[in-house]
């Protein structure tokens, strides 16, 4: 069992986790502050990195699922057969990457 969080600690890791879901949602690589706070909080890199999975994959089923409600997307896929020089050289990637 894990020794009890002391209410700082549990400040900083509520507002370290805060500030990387904004780094995350802006640039990504939030995880090198959760992972850096995990670790100084005393767990082991395997444990921390373990824990901050969770929350990575709660994100990408939440961007997964709020994906077919993004208009550029439907647009997108609306036009995509449209323009026939962007399906031939899909097709010609596809032929060379095999």
């Amino acid at each position: 069992m894990l020794p009890p969080i002391d209410p700082l600690d549990y400040g900083l890791l509520v507002l370290g986790g805060i500030a990387a879901g904004v780094i995350n949602s802006l640039a990504g690589n939030g995880s090198a502050i959760t992972l850096t706070l995990l670790m100084g909080m005393g767990l082991s890199p395997a444990w921390a990195n373990a824990t901050n999975r969770i929350g990575v994959v709660f994100q990408t089923i939440t961007a997964v699922l709020s994906l077919p409600r993004n208009e550029q997307l439907r647009e997108l896929r609306k036009n995509f057969g449209l323009d026939p020089s962007i399906r031939t050289g899909n097709d010609h990637r596809g032929l060379v990457c095999r």
